[in-house]
């Protein structure tokens, strides 16, 4: 759902419910601006560095790629993110960490992506 698809789908909405209440119409558009709320928190995530400048926290080794996973979350509104990030794994010490994860304060294995209540 890109943001040139939501007054498109709005319309559409609004064509197919007519006799539609204002607080029905609300609802309308705050699903739709969740959805685009989603995509927006995706994106922004996806643009971090972490991966380059990832280090052991116990040594301080560069750690070393390991391939690539998904995670999927859930934005406040319950709408999905699923963000690609990289495994990686200290050549020294061995543990292995998700950077991008550490960087956004994700805790590990939670579907949720942070504690307010949707969008501002």
């Amino acid at each position: 759902m890109a943001y040139a698809n939501v007054k498109p789908a709005l319309a559409a909405w609004r064509a197919a419910h007519p006799r539609a209440t204002m607080r029905e119409i609300e609802d309308a558009v705050e699903e739709q601006v969740a959805k685009l709320w989603a995509e927006f928190l995706a994106e922004v995530a996806r643009q971090s560095q972490a991966d380059e400048q990832a280090h052991s926290e116990r040594c301080g080794s560069k750690l070393a790629t390991r391939g690539r996973r998904t995670r999927r979350l859930r934005a406040n509104g319950g709408e999905p993110i699923v963000l690609e990030r990289s495994h990686a794994v200290c050549p020294v010490c061995k543990p292995g960490v998700f950077p991008l994860d550490r960087e956004l304060g994700l805790l590990p294995g939670s579907p949720l992506t942070m504690a307010h209540s949707g969008p501002r």
